[in-house]
């Protein structure tokens, strides 16, 4: 939530290219709490609400962004086509999603 607040203006119109979008491991990634290593979320604020949330979800992509040293990544701005994010290690590109789509 600090990276989102750090990286938003005050009254951020939710669908607006000013949103960031912020992704980030959960915090406990690295220590021995039951079932804290497996999750990440990602963080903006909602046009439904208007207030700031989180989607968390299960699963091995949050300790793999840990492991390419990344502690969050922040999206800001708009692409001009769809893309998709590519981590390999200590590489990060936004690439082409075209040709994956319907």
């Amino acid at each position: 939530m600090k990276l989102w607040l750090s990286n938003s203006k005050a009254g951020v119109d939710p669908l607006s290219s000013e949103n960031p979008l912020v992704l980030s491991p959960w915090a406990c990634l690295r220590n021995n709490v039951p079932t804290g290593g497996n999750g990440h979320a990602f963080i903006s604020k909602s046009p439904a609400t208007g207030g700031v949330g989180e989607a968390v979800s299960h699963g091995t992509f949050g300790a793999e962004l840990k492991r390419a040293g990344f502690d969050a990544i922040v999206f800001t701005g708009k692409a001009e086509k769809p893309v998709y994010l590519w981590i390999d290690d200590d590489a990060i590109q936004l690439m082409d999603a075209s040709k994956h789509l319907g």
